[in-house]
């Protein structure tokens, strides 16, 4: 483990320095649920003494909001101090701003940045004699949020473009070579994807169910190329979270204020769930392959032995025919060409199938119960320990419901399913391969429908041999009740789809708020620690 030499007794405490990735490491350590380390321990690990330890610890909210607080983390293991810019809340303000715009697919350049950070002051009440948003000013705000990466436009003879960078590939045998040189094992993907984590297909008590539910999360997912290591899975929501049962929560949870993953969202998940893991389990290379069409992969993110690279422009010729169950194939693919992302290809919607039985179950054992249990439950609940509400007591789910369902659901996800996405996706190098590289056939994608009629399957039983009161059944998603049960599950699985009209509305109406949207903001006064 490497640390900063400083001479003891030549500063405050003694031992080495401790870097940003170190502090965060040593709050991952002394947090971790399944072997806790000591204080103790941890001193003589990173070569300091107690004081100093329990200082990182005591300060762990606010080094963790440091380190979220810019998508730049690529010199992040020699930074001991981040200067923080001059007008923070303005930068945090203007960089929602340009992921709005990408992801609304608007072009942008770095003038439209300036001229919309000239009038993010203005709505602040921050004087053009204050900020005065300079090129030099737009060049230190791109650093720090690693926007360089998003623009395409040659301004100024400086050019904003991430080719060049290492990290862009132009094909899928550009990225198939670089693949071939890491160890399978340690060739990792990441998925993120939306949950609407309160919806029923029935309403409970509270205003939840009857698909009304509208509370969305990010989940964020991550495997690597075998399929047989998978990361913690984790949670971006817009829901604050008491900052003392953080350490209890099921499951790493961020908060974002549309429950987006943008750059600071996505660099905080590298730096406390993506490096801690790899770095406890190997000191080899490690390639993380990422979309680099999503907004919040775009930052600077590489760091020690660790690299990022890009899926390809995608392929829009191949398309997957669903004509019966024995007619499931690829049609136009072409393999020198044909790529998917691999946690796309069935695990995605496993995960949400698995999470929304498990959901309907919890509910249910609340519906279903005797009045003797009910009662008891409702005992607990007017105790009020901040554990006993939601689903299980007969209410709307709730974020920790989500939470523990969504850890327990990540573990139920076939494993052949993970084992074989890279493959399915086209993502393993043909040198790794002992055969020819091919098209997902027919009994690869069956297995992925099958596991999904399955969960329906069970689904419906419940609901069939349940107790559920007539008022119970409301329509679900906007719709007019279904004409029977199988239906009515089928809308609830696919209501959180990517390709579901419900959830598109609800994103590109959050996407027009951010982009019209003004900065209801007091006068805010500059920071004195660096001026940019």
């Amino acid at each position: 483990m490497a640390t900063s030499k400083r001479k003891r007794g030549s500063g405050p405490g003694s031992g080495p320095r401790l870097n940003d990735l170190q502090r965060l490491e040593i709050i991952q350590r002394h947090r971790s649920m399944s072997a806790p380390v000591s204080l103790r321990q941890l001193a003589r690990d990173f070569g300091v003494d107690e004081k100093t330890i329990r200082r990182v610890v005591a300060a762990s909210n606010d080094i963790e909001a440091r380190a979220a607080s810019s998508a730049v983390l690529s010199n992040r293991g020699n930074v001991h101090r981040r200067p923080t810019p001059r007008f923070p809340q303005l930068e945090k303000a203007l960089a929602a701003w340009i992921d709005a715009r990408e992801r609304a697919r608007v072009d942008i350049s770095p003038s439209i940045v300036i001229d919309k950070a000239k009038l993010v002051a203005r709505e602040m009440g921050i004087s053009p004699e204050d900020f005065k948003a300079s090129w030099g000013w737009y060049d230190k705000f791109s650093k720090r949020y690693g926007l360089h990466s998003a623009f395409k436009t040659e301004e100024k003879g400086t050019l904003s473009s991430s080719s060049g960078n290492g990290r862009e590939t132009q094909s899928l045998q550009e990225l198939h070579r670089i693949m071939a040189t890491y160890d399978p094992e340690w060739v990792f993907c990441v998925e993120e994807s939306s949950l609407f984590y309160d919806s029923l297909p029935f309403a409970v008590s509270g205003g939840g169910g009857g698909g009304n539910g509208r509370k969305r999360v990010t989940m964020v997912l991550s495997c690597n190329s075998t399929g047989r290591v998978t990361l913690p899975i984790c949670m971006v929501g817009r829901e604050k979270w008491p900052t003392e049962a953080r350490a209890s929560f099921p499951v790493k949870y961020l908060m974002q204020d549309r429950a987006w993953l943008d750059r600071p969202t996505f660099g905080g998940w590298y730096s406390s769930v993506f490096v801690p893991f790899v770095r406890e389990r190997t000191s080899k290379p490690v390639l993380l392959v990422v979309d680099g069409e999503r907004p919040g992969h775009q930052g600077d993110f590489e760091d020690h032995g660790i690299r990022l690279v890009f899926l390809p422009p995608p392929v829009k010729s191949a398309q997957v025919i669903a004509a019966g169950s024995e007619n499931v194939q690829l049609s136009n693919v072409d393999v020198k060409t044909w790529w998917s992302r691999p946690l796309q290809m069935g695990v995605v919607a496993a995960l949400k199938a698995e999470y929304k039985y498990l959901l309907v179950q919890s509910a249910l054992s609340y519906l279903n119960a005797p009045q003797e249990v009910k009662e008891a439950l409702k005992a607990a609940e007017e105790k009020g320990d901040g554990n006993t509400s939601g689903a299980h007591f007969g209410h709307a789910p709730t974020l920790l419901d989500a939470a523990r369902l969504l850890a327990q659901a990540w573990s139920q996800v076939p494993a052949d399913l993970l084992e074989n996405c890279f493959a399915r996706a086209n993502l393993v190098p043909p040198s790794k391969l002992l055969a020819a590289p091919m098209p997902p056939g027919a009994s690869q994608l069956e297995l992925v429908r099958l596991h999904s009629d399955s969960v329906a399957t069970k689904i419906e039983e419940m609901l069939v041999s349940s107790c559920l009161p007539a008022q119970a059944w409301t329509g679900i998603g906007g719709q007019t009740q279904a004409t029977n049960v199988k239906d009515r599950v089928g809308v609830f699985l696919l209501l959180d789809g990517d390709n579901s009209a419900v959830l598109q509305q609800q994103i590109q109406a959050e996407i027009s708020e951010a982009l019209t949207g003004s900065v209801h903001c007091l006068a805010v006064a500059p920071t004195t620690t660096n001026r940019s």
